[in-house]
């Protein structure tokens, strides 16, 4: 029980930085993106 607890919230942590990243580049990379359209 605990092991499976563990993996889903690894799951879960990886699941969470990695829509953060891309929530960081959609809004870090605008500029970047705006220079190209």
């Amino acid at each position: 029980m605990a092991k499976a607890c563990v993996s889903w919230v690894a799951s879960s942590v990886v699941v969470i930085v990695g829509s953060l990243r891309a929530e960081n580049a959609a809004f870090g990379g605008v500029g970047e993106l705006g220079d190209q359209y």
